[in-house]
């Protein structure tokens, strides 16, 4: 099988259609009926799927300037241009044989000869990120995702479990080292957070997130000049390993391999055609079937200013970049700041993928952000996260402004969510008393709902820069909103009875402080508005409530 050139991405048209092809078919029948989105059975194989795609056109068609990347997302290339194009790489995406393999490990066969490999082959599921790791199996703590789920995958699914695993790499334990994204000195651990341009076809959220050639190459030191197609598919040749301690820096490698990085060492054994269905996607005309695989430690070690296209980053002060990873309670606005606009702090600075601030840079119409990844804790994926935004079009001249204001927006929120949290706190629990159970969900409702209002102001505000009307009212508005959402949330906890033992004076005495919070100077100047302004909306509000006490 190999992957340039046989259909096993699955797909979905406009018209509802779903089919599997070839990478080279992304845009058959584009002006007909044309590919709207992938269709994998996984959302994670989704995410690792678009990644293939995006990879695949950065390697090989990269465009050369601003401009053919207008035109090709305008005029998309027709298929049989992209057959000869990735046609050119197809010797090194080859997924079974006795040669080089797709994102494998080319000697761990021989290394293993001698051993006994049936003993040391793993179970094809355990190729899925969410499974139960070694420690948790003898220990019996596969409570919620249980072992042996997944004894059978086709090939199609076999690939994209490797992709999926290879592209993500979270830490594994005993020398299984992470993905370029996965391990930084700032931050480690983690499935990387993937934020892309989402298009209205397949083909435009693939070119979409296609950087210039120049561009992207400028994101490394290593001279791609001089490198060989081995620096690039590092499948091709023996493993560059960590043993010893090597480390392996954007140096060393061609600047193509941020998508092609395989940091596990990983062989596939395949078995003669099967009778039974996979397991997950449930085809059975699949031909080889996919049923243990080998591993070994010690795979590529990725050290060093390594910074994925698709990925935001947090930049400490001295410059060293640190993929961003989800967090629990999912992926809204309030992870606005970094993943859209740049936010500096004291202790260094986020900023979004570089495919989307080219996009912001130049793109020409609203469209949405597709921000994804796993969330991990110690090993462990807790969950898969997945969001859409809206991504708004700025014209250049406004960025600097807007991003400023947006910043505030943001910022306001998470100070009012924060304050919320803790005067519910003091409500419910006398001071110094222990708190048990998780409160997060205080501040996760904050954030849901003001999510849509803050959308609509963020609209409101880039229309009314362009133009050239004042935004005061906007920020004023927004300040409205906060505090009647806080307020309400806080009367909700603190007074329907869910609690036991509440104290009135406590619970008044946190009311008074939320409200002394909310209309506080912090507030106004997170904001970016004069105090006063602040102080005539409260009266104005006060005024509405006496003359209407009902409203």
């Amino acid at each position: 099988m190999n992957l340039i050139q046989d259909r096993w991405i699955p797909v979905r048209r406009k018209s509802g259609a779903l089919e599997r092809i070839a990478p080279w078919q992304v845009t058959d029948r584009h002006s007909e009926d044309p590919f709207v989105g992938l269709a994998a059975p996984r959302p994670d194989f989704n995410g690792a799927l678009i990644q293939f795609l995006i990879g695949i056109l950065q390697t090989t068609c990269a465009p050369l300037n601003v401009f053919e990347w207008k035109g090709k997302l305008a005029s998309p290339p027709s298929s049989e241009e992209l057959h000869k194009a990735f046609t050119t790489v197809a010797m090194a995406f080859d997924l079974d044989g006795d040669g080089p393999r797709f994102m494998q490990d080319l000697t761990l066969v021989n290394e293993l000869a001698d051993k006994e490999s049936v003993k040391l082959a793993n179970e094809i599921g355990q190729l899925l990120i969410e499974a139960p790791g070694v420690q948790a199996l003898e220990k019996n703590k596969d409570l919620f995702i249980k072992r042996a789920q997944t004894k059978r995958l086709c090939p199609f699914c076999a690939a994209t479990a490797l992709f999926t695993l290879q592209t993500n790499a979270p830490a594994g334990g005993q020398g299984n080292r992470m993905g370029i994204r996965g391990k930084s000195s700032v931050i480690s651990g983690g499935g990387p957070l993937t934020t892309l341009v989402l298009g209205k076809t397949l083909w435009a959220t693939c070119w979409l997130n296609v950087l210039e050639k120049n561009d992207f190459l400028s994101s490394t030191a290593a001279d791609a000049r001089k490198l060989l197609q081995s620096d690039r598919f590092s499948w091709l040749a023996p493993t560059r390993t960590s043993e010893g301690g090597r480390a392996t820096t954007p140096n060393d490698c061609h600047p193509d391999q941020v998508y092609w990085a395989m940091p596990r060492r990983i062989r596939l054994i395949f078995d003669e055609p099967p009778i039974a269905a996979c397991d997950i996607c449930g085809e059975k005309e699949n031909g080889a079937e996919s049923c243990t695989y080998l591993a070994k430690n010690l795979g590529t070690n990725f050290e060093g200013p390594w910074k994925h296209p698709l990925t935001p980053y947090f930049i400490t002060a001295d410059g060293t970049p640190g993929a961003l990873h989800p967090k629990p309670g999912g992926i809204g606005y309030r992870h606005w700041l970094g993943m859209v606009v740049s936010n500096a702090s004291g202790k260094g600075r986020k900023e979004p993928a570089r495919t989307v601030a080219r996009y912001l840079r130049d793109g020409e119409e609203d469209l949405q952000l597709w921000a994804f990844g796993y969330d991990m804790a110690n090993m462990k994926a807790r969950s898969w996260q997945e969001s859409t935004m809206p991504l708004l079009e700025c014209p250049a001249q406004f960025i600097g402004v807007y991003s400023t204001h947006i910043t505030g927006l943001v910022s306001a929120a998470d100070l009012a969510s924060i304050e919320l949290l803790a005067q519910v706190k003091k409500a419910l629990f006398r001071t110094g008393a222990e708190v048990r159970g998780d409160l997060s969900f205080v501040t996760y409702r904050f954030w849901q709902e003001t999510e849509a209002p803050f959308y609509g102001n963020v609209h409101r505000l880039r229309d009314a820069l362009i133009a050239g009307s004042e935004v005061d009212s906007i920020l004023v508005e927004w300040h409205r909103i906060l505090v009647s959402h806080a307020e309400h949330i806080f009367d909700d906890l603190s007074q329907n009875g869910s609690f036991d033992a509440a104290d009135p004076k406590r619970i008044a005495t946190a009311w008074r402080d939320l409200r002394q919070s909310l209309h506080g100077r912090k507030m106004k100047e997170t904001l970016g508005l004069p105090f006063e302004k602040l102080r005539e909306k409260r009266v104005r509000a006060r005024r509405r409530k006496d003359a209407d006490p009902e409203s």
